[in-house]
């Protein structure tokens, strides 16, 4: 039990950073809250001068942080020594890059999305290097480290202590690769090596510098490439690395190259440190080829919907950057399911060119089953590869070429893809202003638990059709329907939420659009509806507060309020008088079953209205008229307050319905609007 920052780190330097109040361990008055022990991943040896020390806090994700303070204690080449260092959360967003792409935010981050574990990450040109070494020195410190995890209430929430840790820092890492043997390897691959002194990726990049070489093509031309380097990328360790087979060097033709190499460490300050030369190095480049199309578990793939990412694997795919390019070429005949539609012939000089969606290695890239939303003047209509249900039988072939004139026809995959129902997905994207938000209500501590119950209520009123919730950003759909969920309404009329979304119609009628971003600013619909931001806005709930609302209006509550919302969150809003949830008190704890009916409560008003949200970005409430010109009428016309039906307008919603209370069902859709749900989205078969 711990009722303040740990004695020990309250050095001079943390002391400027942050305060620290005096010893109150014995202050019966100091709240006490149990410290919860971290395990913590850090897996770093020797530091260069452009390192930065990196710290994975295991077991963080559910902890609400203001700051993490850590303290280096003990022996710098037999001299005592201490350095602390504190982050701040004010800032906190989570890092997207990929594990090998240059940079690391300083700070503190999640390690995935804005819920995962806090990384602390430190450059040790921030303080660290200046106090241990001078350029031409290396020095070894060894001790301990101490991480502490500090609340708003400004307690220490979560520790660890790392022991026997043996730090070497070296100004001058010179890179040594082992003999490069000679083999066959397809463009953009990574070849592994052996060294040591390799650069990570934040510290800069180890190169292989073409002293001399020649590539010598299949027709016996050459080029010449000496002065150019490939680089080698970070694998994980100090002593292996991956050489980058790079067409934006070698070119795109089949070939083979061979010549001297000179290995060395640029560092991201500007430094260059010479390592080893290799003599006579050799590799051949082999001819790129697609083996197969796979969609998450399933490979072979036998089909996906519009907007869906296919991953087509073979070796030799190349990313296109500068002059480098790829395109995929379809070559076949398509055959719509309906009978009533005409084969479209995509052979021969009909053949169709895509470019990759998006890149993953030499191995994978990924395509999406596209189409275009187009307009003659009248309604708007799809056309493309995924504007009809029915399959493509042909080839599909690589096609590469690079800024030295070259070109290269891959082998091409053979086989049958199906285009299936059009399937709808909706990423819930939380913005920080959320967990803000949930400060209101005194339920911050359980955010993990609401977000999951969000998730199933946005999705049971869709059970039957081909929508599907997520709350991470997807990896198996290009085009996805984005909502964001906040605090407050940045328009300042209190509303739930709103589907800002526009396409250049008022509705988008058989939801032809797959890519809606509900959140942020939108012109269309602020020229549209005057309204220009959309989302949800869960500070505005507590419209339902009777006690709330009679205050801000004379005594008079909302026609709409609600007891039950008062008693339910009594206990942990502070506005109502309560105490916030603790995150020490869920679950198990004395209040587990009224921080249960919260929960329930909340997540379910939240879910509600984002599933009617996006039910208006899918074109509803339907019309039969829609299809014939675009409609205005956005909620059922036959609404009354005992309907039950989701798209009602908000007046005929009420609270125990949105809340699912006192045996009231959760909304569902009316019979036009599954009706149309099932025609545009139906389940696959």
């Amino acid at each position: 039990m711990r009722s303040r920052i740990l004695p020990l780190l309250c050095s001079g330097a943390l002391l400027l950073a942050t305060g620290c109040p005096p010893e109150q361990a014995d202050n019966p008055d100091s709240v006490q809250t149990p410290v919860q022990k971290l395990a913590v991943d850090f897996d770093q040896q020797v530091i260069a001068p452009t390192s930065v020390l990196r710290f994975r806090l295991r077991g963080t994700e559910r902890i609400v942080a203001k700051s993490v303070v850590l303290d280096m204690a003990g022996e710098l080449e037999g001299a005592p020594f201490r350095w602390s260092y504190s982050a701040q959360t004010a800032d906190l967003m989570g890092s997207e890059r990929p594990a090998d792409e240059p940079g690391l935010s300083p700070g503190l981050t999640r390690e995935a999305g804005d819920t995962g574990d806090l990384v602390l990450n430190i450059p040790v040109q921030e303080g660290l290097w200046s106090k241990v070494v001078h350029v031409g020195t290396a020095k070894v410190f060894t001790g301990t480290i101490d991480i502490s995890v500090i609340d708003f209430f400004g307690d220490a929430t979560a520790e660890s202590r790392l022991e026997d840790v043996r730090l070497e820092f070296i100004s001058k890492l010179d890179p040594y690769v082992a003999p490069v043997p000679g083999v066959d390897v397809y463009l953009d691959e990574r070849v592994s090596v052996a060294g040591k002194n390799f650069l990570r990726p934040e510290e800069g990049t180890t190169y292989a510098v073409l002293e001399r070489g020649v590539i010598t093509h299949e027709d016996s031309t050459t080029r010449d490439l000496s002065g150019q380097k490939l680089a080698l990328r970070w694998d994980g360790a100090r002593d292996r690395a991956r050489l980058l087979v790079d067409p934006g060097v070698l070119g795109v033709r089949v070939g083979t190259f061979e010549g001297d190499v000179r290995f060395v460490n640029e560092l991201s300050d500007g430094t260059v440190v010479d390592g080893n030369v290799q003599q006579g190095v050799t590799f051949s480049i082999q001819q790129s080829f697609i083996s197969t199309l796979s969609c998450g578990a399933q490979d072979p793939c036998p089909g996906g919907s519009r907007g869906q990412s296919i991953d087509v694997k073979g070796r030799g795919l190349v990313e296109p950057r500068g002059a480098v390019r790829m395109t995929l070429r379809f070559d076949g005949i398509f055959t719509p399911d309906n009978p009533d539609k005409q084969n479209i012939d995509f052979s021969g000089d009909r053949a169709l060119e895509r470019s990759p969606d998006g890149y993953v290695d030499d191995q994978k890239v990924k395509l999406s089953v596209w189409y275009t939303v187009m307009s003659d003047g009248g309604m708007p209509f799809i056309t493309g590869l995924g504007a009809l249900t029915g399959a493509f039988n042909g080839t599909i072939t690589p096609v590469l070429g690079d800024g030295f004139g070259g070109t290269q026809e891959g082998l091409a995959w053979q086989g049958s893809f199906r285009v299936l129902p059009t399937r709808q997905v909706v990423y819930l994207k939380y913005l920080p202003r959320f967990s803000r938000g949930l400060d209101k209500y005194g339920l911050r501590n359980v955010e993990n638990e609401i977000r999951a119950r969000v998730l199933a209520a946005a999705q049971l009123p869709y059970k039957d059709v081909n929508v599907v919730f997520v709350d991470t950003p997807p990896v198996d759909f290009v085009d996805f329907a984005t909502i964001e969920l906040s605090g407050p309404d940045p328009y300042g009329r209190n509303a739930f939420g709103y589907d800002n979304s526009f396409n250049g119609v008022a509705k988008d009628t058989d939801n032809l659009f797959l890519a809606d971003y509900i959140g942020g600013w939108s012109q269309g619909s602020a020229d549209e509806f005057d309204n220009p931001f959309g989302g949800i806005y869960i500070e505005s709930f507590d419209y339902f507060s009777a006690e709330l609302s009679a205050k801000a209006n004379g005594g008079a509550a909302n026609e709409d309020a609600s007891t039950d919302f008062d008693r339910i969150m009594r206990p942990f809003m502070p506005s109502l008088g309560g105490q916030p949830v603790r995150g020490t008190e869920w679950p198990g704890g004395p209040r587990s079953t009224e921080i249960e009916e919260a929960i329930h409560m909340v997540s379910s008003v939240i879910g509600n209205t984002v599933a009617h949200e996006i039910g208006h970005s899918m074109g509803m409430a339907f019309e039969p008229t829609d299809r014939v010109r675009p409609g205005m009428s956005f909620h059922n016309r036959d609404a009354t307050s005992s309907s039950g039906a989701l798209m009602d307008p908000g007046s005929a919603r009420p609270f125990d319905e949105r809340a699912n209370l006192n045996g009231t069902p959760p909304a569902v859709f009316n019979q036009a609007n599954a009706k149309y749900l099932s025609e545009i989205l139906p389940l696959e078969q």
